[in-house]
């Protein structure tokens, strides 16, 4: 039978293992799998009827048993694989070790290496898998392990880490929370660790600065709670309603509206005015909730002070009409003033115009950018995907660019009545299933964002004449 191991090897076994070495090594040693080696060792010696023919192990130059303490392998003094072993046999992939070391030196796996050797040595096509691998071990190829050494300057950078550290005993009896802070400098390596009772001390003793200078920030209120997002979304939204449907002004806080969207306007915020009243009582409601949840999360650092006691009034938007024109009075007080104040306005307004072209060819740029970019890019060599809201959102700025355009720009004004030709009556999913349109649009939008960046990087200076009244300020 194959598969059962003649006496000479466990022999060689038992007298290996009584030599103090371990079940790894002796099946290193003599070529065989370690399980093996376990299941004799736990079935003792078999009785023999005869020793063996010769000694399998001569005695070492001390007396003792070769191998204990001797090199490892068939080189140990005196000492030759028993017949059967595979040690003793010569391996099928020895005619080319040279090329399968040079392989391995190129850091190819054992796998990758017997799959090329046939094919750049048609002879060893019977060469198995198993052979080449023992033999790559034999000789002690192994491949690295790949790594990436990220290199800093001395004093360039560093890495601060803070954490919470155990808790300690005051003077007072009270257990307090400290703070950890990690300071590793990225050339050196070396590390600084400290804990202290209060943050900011730690992180200026660390940089050797001054605790006064250092400012910090905290959260009082947990901003994910559901009452706080509402009364944040309903701002946020009104916001965004004012921006869309203004035009800029280069005094803060103040925008351009047209008057035939007053009465929208004023109707619309005040309906966004009463859910944000409606979403401050609910917070309000919840407001001790959150302030008792703050002090449990925050520990040493919550402070009553930084609370206020009611939310009354803190939640609330306010919106006017500001007359941007002088007052006729000036005229007959002041002629000279009136007429200087007239001449503030048209510089003002001139530069609102410029605000207003700047940014409807700055969104302009951008949205037929990203969808060319959608239409012609290809991700594993498929056509990339884009969302519905890339053709709305298109169509939006149309819309927006002719309720508050003030025809200032007529190279501007061409852009965008070719571009709404472009995408006029395509839908999202007909670019999708036609690559014919998908490249007339890509390539129309194209040459429109080129258009539109030449306008922006090299505008010429126009005379704005602004004919009657734009529009009201709010």
């Amino acid at each position: 039978m194959a598969n059962v191991l003649k006496m000479t090897m466990i022999e060689a076994i038992h007298s290996l293992r009584s030599a103090g070495l371990s079940c790894r090594e002796i099946a290193r040693r003599l070529g065989i799998h370690r399980e093996t080696v376990s299941r004799h060792l736990r079935l003792g010696r078999e009785p023999v009827s005869k020793p063996a023919s010769a000694p399998i192990f001569p005695a070492g130059p001390e007396g003792g048993v070769a191998g204990f303490g001797a090199p490892s392998g068939p080189e140990a003094a005196g000492f030759e694989p028993p017949t059967g072993s595979p040690l003793s046999q010569a391996s099928t992939a020895s005619p080319w070790l040279a090329w399968l070391l040079e392989q391995r030196e190129r850091g190819l796996s054992a796998k990758r290496i017997h799959q090329d050797l046939p094919v750049e040595h048609p002879a060893a096509a019977a060469v198995s898998y198993d052979s080449v691998r023992r033999l790559l071990k034999k000789h002690g190829a192994a491949s690295s392990v790949p790594f990436r050494r990220m290199e800093s300057p001395p004093g360039f950078e560093a890495q601060v880490d803070f954490g919470t550290g155990a808790p300690v005993v005051g003077p007072d009896g009270r257990r307090r929370k400290t703070h950890v802070i990690r300071v590793i400098l990225s050339h050196s390596r070396r590390g600084y660790s400290e804990a202290v009772p209060e943050q900011r001390t730690t992180a200026a003793r660390a940089f050797q600065a001054d605790r006064d200078l250092l400012t910090a920030s905290k959260l009082i209120l947990d901003t994910k709670n559901p009452a706080y997002r509402a009364v944040a979304a309903v701002r946020s939204e009104a916001s965004g309603y004012w921006r869309t449907v203004t035009l800029p002004f280069p005094e803060a806080g103040i925008r351009l509206l047209p008057q035939n969207s007053l009465g929208l306007f004023a109707t619309t915020m005040q309906t966004y005015r009463e859910r944000l009243q409606e979403a401050a009582r609910e917070l309000a409601s919840r407001y001790d909730t959150m302030k008792s949840e703050a002090e449990r999360r925050l520990g040493t650092l919550y402070s009553a002070s930084d609370y206020p006691t009611t939310l009354d009034g803190l939640f609330d938007m306010e919106w006017s009409v500001v007359p941007i024109e002088p007052p006729q009075y000036l005229v007959a007080l002041n002629p000279e003033v009136f007429q200087q104040e007239q001449a503030r306005v048209r510089e003002r307004f001139e530069s609102a115009v410029e605000l207003a072209e700047q940014g409807f060819a700055t969104e302009l740029q951008r949205l037929t950018a990203h969808l060319a970019e959608r239409l012609t890019g290809l991700h594993d060599g498929q056509p990339k995907v884009f969302r519905d809201s890339a053709v709305e959102n298109l169509r939006e700025f149309f819309d927006r660019f002719r309720q508050l355009n003030i025809r200032s720009s007529p190279e501007l004004d061409a852009l965008v009545e070719q571009a709404q030709q472009t995408i006029n009556g395509v839908e999202p999913q007909t670019l999708r299933d036609s690559n014919r349109l998908r490249q007339m649009v890509a390539r129309d939008f194209e040459q429109i964002q080129a258009s539109v960046g030449e306008m922006l990087v090299d505008r010429p200076r126009r005379n704005i004449l602004r004919r009657g009244n734009v529009g009201g300020a709010v």
